[in-house]
């Protein structure tokens, strides 16, 4: 009979023990945060016990122990800064912290699924059981579409594909806690309309991560002759219009500052107005545009042109041209330049200019001045 008595107390004090341990264990464990419902005792003193629940700041307010900031602090950290406290009115003070209501724990689950919102979750979840209780994904949503922005609590934020985490093991995907926040995100395409000088001007769309004005043009088949990449101009839905200079980013790489593009946004590409007129007995007499950031000869915009014709001089090729409100009329034998690189009779052209190539029968100098003033009368250049 004694000795059933005596396994029955050495099992008794076991149990105590086990249990004692256990709740010293959770009370260093257990860290506190908002929505807490905490219990803080005070033996003896009842009116400096009560229940707080902890507020998202994570102050409560003690009788004589006063404010007290406990969200990131442990049972056991709380209960010995309160006898700190307390022993400016008590002797030997006796304080028990326990937690009566633990908070709820929550996920935040946004973007492409059925029902998104806030989330009760029980430890140990990942990704998968979060979707899971969120419904599952958007109808029509497919999971290597999706992107899933994970961002802790704390601050941390990763990004994975759905289709590869949901392939993964187990023990590869991250666990999630309480605060933690998912989104599901789909990267739509938008709609941009190019016109203008391009080779291919249409509607195109395109992904987000690609709507830069350069990928867009470059979908377009690229600048055609004469474009001038300094007024690109975007047009946004609203009506708001922006004027894009895109010689650095197309010349030197210099890409930075560039506007994202918008869904119904149109990239209109204008002709450029540098332009000369190279008239006469040229194949294809008319204005002639200046590419951009290039510099060219007299030659070289006859060459553009078509060359002379079989009756076209070019030893006396005439160039008129206004500068600073004066007007010069000059003649220069190019033909010299092409058999013997005189260079000072291939003189560099400038916008505006006005090159006539006469016919070979008719070269005197009065004849080639007076055809080079009716021909800035007649077209206006100046």
């Amino acid at each position: 009979m004694h000795d059933a008595l005596g396994r029955l107390w050495l099992l008794f004090c076991l149990t105590f023990i086990v249990a004692a341990s256990s709740l010293a264990q959770a009370e260093k464990s257990y860290v506190l945060d908002a929505e807490d419902v905490v219990t803080i005792a005070v033996l003896g003193h009842p009116t400096f016990s009560g229940d707080y629940i902890v507020p998202e700041s994570g102050i409560i307010l003690l009788p004589v122990a006063g404010e007290l900031k406990v969200t990131g602090l442990s049972l056991t950290e709380v209960k010995d800064i309160v006898t700190a406290r307390m022993k400016a009115r008590l002797k030997e003070p006796e304080v028990a912290v326990n937690v009566k209501t633990p908070r709820p724990r929550r996920v935040y689950v946004y973007g492409e699924v059925r029902s998104p919102g806030m989330l009760s979750m029980t430890p140990g979840w990942r990704i998968q059981e979060a979707l899971s209780a969120a419904g599952g994904l958007s109808a029509g949503v497919h999971a290597e579409e999706v992107e899933v922005v994970y961002e802790k609590k704390n601050g941390g934020r990763s990004a994975f594909n759905l289709s590869k985490i949901l392939m993964a093991p187990l023990a590869d995907q991250p666990t999630l806690e309480p605060g933690d926040v998912l989104r599901f995100q789909v990267e739509y395409l938008l709609q941009v309309f190019v016109t203008g000088a391009v080779k291919s001007p249409a509607l195109y769309s395109l992904k987000q991560s690609q709507a830069g004005i350069l990928e867009v043009i470059t979908r377009a088949g690229g600048l055609s002759d004469g474009a001038d990449m300094k007024s690109v101009r975007v047009i946004r839905s609203n009506g708001e219009e922006l004027k894009v200079d895109l010689t650095g980013a197309l010349l030197r790489g210099e890409a930075k500052g560039l506007p994202k593009l918008n869904t119904g946004d149109v990239v209109v590409v204008t002709q450029s107005v540098e332009r000369v007129w190279v008239l006469g007995y040229v194949a294809r007499p008319g204005a002639q545009l200046l590419p951009q950031n290039e510099v060219l000869t007299i030659s070289q915009v006859i060459s553009l042109s078509g060359g002379n014709l079989a009756r076209g001089r070019m030893s006396k090729v005439g160039l008129i041209r206004m500068e600073n409100g004066v007007e010069t009329r000059t003649i220069y034998d190019v033909g010299r330049f092409l058999m013997k690189g005189d260079a000072t009779q291939n003189p560099q052209i400038k916008p505006g200019d006005i090159v006539y190539v006469p016919e070979t029968n008719k070269v005197d100098l009065p004849t080639v001045l007076g055809a080079l003033g009716t021909l800035r009368l007649i077209f206006g250049i100046f």
